[in-house]
């Protein structure tokens, strides 16, 4: 309501000098024709407070698009203004000048943005010009929602997103919402020239979310992931990859804790059950390999090698009444046990 009076009263001053002329100049108008009505100074009054308001409107108009604005868009403004200035006398141009001028450094400028985003557009690869089941590689998508902006993606999905543009890439804080075959999903945070800085949260469509930072496109610092079961993982990453002490904390009440080299788990980890089991040994590479000791509930105790996440070499079990059976494995083939099926179904002679 107060942009509307404002642009009212802008109005009313711009044109008030015009209007004392054509009060002036309505007798002399008058005797040119005496078939023809001239316009009163009302109706002039009336005329330009409404060409006034027209062009506040297409300023206003022209700042909203900002980054957002198109060819068509650009024509459609300019097209405006010409007819405009078709519409007003030499006399009642003068009232505008100032308007107009406004108006043309604004289109002026929306003409060298909208080049100098095609050319940024030109650069960006690779890019899929629209979402297909081919590949499953990275590319630039054009968001659904916006004239010419692009958003690092799959190609099997569709990308739409809520903050502004700039160059023909996201910039600044919003959320992207993209949809597949697979179901929807949520990314909120902010963009600096395309990719992910700062704070981030993904929602994804089997109900996992994960929040931390990002610094140039890359994960880096501390991160939580919440899954749909009520699993939790916390722990750190660094240039994109987990690096440093994590904790699992899985729905059954399981507790896991260890390192992670270059996005594996690597070192010596620790899991504990929710009935008081403890398991303790080292992973390399993503998978258990070394003496690993596991202690269950029941008071059994299991110590041995792994290799290459395989129980493979001599192991030890004791129970809890402290009877000791040693049991050879070959990279998790339980030997003896094997051994003995096979004695068994030996025929009998």
């Amino acid at each position: 309501m107060k942009f509307v009076f404002s642009l009212w009263l802008a109005a009313a001053i711009l044109i008030a000098p015009l209007v004392a002329t054509a009060a002036d100049d309505e007798q002399a108008e008058q005797t040119e024709s005496e078939y023809k009505r001239p316009e009163s100074m009302g109706e002039k009054a009336f005329k330009l407070v409404g060409q006034a308001l027209q062009l506040y409107a297409l300023i206003k108009r022209l700042k909203d698009l900002k980054e957002d604005i198109d060819e068509a868009k650009l024509a459609d403004i300019e097209r405006i203004i010409a007819s405009l200035k078709e519409t007003l006398t030499k006399e009642e141009m003068q009232g505008f000048v100032a308007i107009f001028a406004t108006l043309q450094s604004f289109v002026t400028d929306a003409k060298a943005k909208l080049a100098a985003t095609a050319e940024a557009v030109a650069k960006l690869t690779p890019k899929c010009e629209t979402p297909t089941s081919e590949g499953d590689a990275g590319c630039w998508l054009k968001a659904a929602n916006h004239n010419n902006c692009y958003v690092w993606g799959t190609p099997q999905s569709s990308y739409t997103w809520s903050g502004q543009c700039k160059m023909g890439k996201p910039d600044g804080h919003g959320e992207v919402v993209w949809r597949n075959d697979g179901g929807e999903g949520t990314h909120i945070g902010a963009y600096v020239d395309g990719e992910w800085n700062g704070q981030w949260e993904h929602r994804w469509p089997n109900g996992k979310v994960e929040i931390g930072p990002y610094v140039d496109g890359k994960r880096h610092g501390q991160w939580e992931e919440r899954y749909a079961d009520g699993t939790v993982k916390i722990g750190p990453y660094v240039d994109g990859k987990a690096n440093g002490q994590w904790e699992f904390r899985l729905a059954s009440g399981e507790v896991q804790i260890g390192p992670y080299v270059d996005g594996k788990q690597h070192g010596q980890w620790e899991w504990r059950g929710a009935n008081g089991a403890l398991f303790t040994g080292p992973y390399v590479d993503g998978k258990r390999h070394g003496q690993w000791e596991e202690r269950y509930a029941d008071g059994g105790v299991e110590i041995g090698p792994y290799v290459d996440g395989k129980r493979h070499g001599q192991w030890e079990e004791r129970d809890a009444d402290g009877d000791v059976s040693v049991y050879e494995y070959d990279h998790g083939r339980d030997v003896d046990l094997e051994d003995f099926l096979d004695w068994l179904q030996q025929p009998v002679e």
